[in-house]
């Protein structure tokens, strides 16, 4: 899955708006919401080269969205 994100996902230029979504999307579902320390941020935007802000983004979203759970 790892090299799937990877060799799908990673981009040096523009992303599309659909191909971001599709990111956006995949992070929610990865990571959870109790990983808002910064070194197991680091580590997943790492290993899945992504940029940071996008994994601090995804777990605030995890949050929320178990927040608004019943």
């Amino acid at each position: 899955m790892i090299t799937f994100l990877g060799d799908h996902l990673r981009t040096k230029g523009t992303r599309g708006a659909e191909d971001q979504n599709i990111l956006n999307a995949i992070l929610v579902a990865l990571v959870d919401g109790q990983m808002a320390e910064d070194k197991m941020i680091n580590a997943v935007a790492e290993l899945l080269g992504v940029r940071w802000h996008a994994v601090k983004s995804a777990v605030l979203r995890r949050v929320k969205i178990d927040d608004e759970e019943p």
